[in-house]
């Protein structure tokens, strides 16, 4: 791995000495750089601020919409997502409170379940 100075220098000098050489028409090395000129330079630090964000979640195999709300699309996916996250504890709570309600009401003849119907995105 290079610094991006070393790689700079590695690849001007690959430039130079291949600059006269008519039978290459396209140069290109692992240090090729690409720069964005904007017209103020709010607009280039906002351009890099996105496209260092877009490069994060591309990274991460995830999609920026999940996380980072731009629209009401990306809500209401986070919102069923953390519910039907939720229904796992719902069932464990289902759970205890049928064995509480057995424990103290319950005989021979009667018995109690309570029950939290799962409805999330998932079902």
């Amino acid at each position: 791995m290079f610094e991006p100075v070393e790689a700079e220098e590695l690849h001007q000098g690959a430039v130079n000495a291949l600059q006269g050489n008519k039978n290459i028409s396209v140069l290109t090395t692992y240090a090729d750089v690409e720069a964005i000129i904007s017209k103020t330079s709010s607009d280039n630090v906002n351009n890099s601020l996105e496209k260092m964000l877009q490069n994060v979640y591309s990274e991460a195999g995830a999609s920026a919409q999940i996380f980072s709300a731009t629209g009401t699309q990306a809500i209401m996916t986070s919102i069923k997502n953390d519910m039907a996250l939720m229904m796992i504890l719902g069932r464990q709570f289902a759970r205890f409170v049928t064995d509480v309600v057995n424990e103290l009401f319950a005989n021979n003849a009667i018995s109690f379940k309570y029950v939290m119907i799962a409805l999330s995105i998932y079902t």
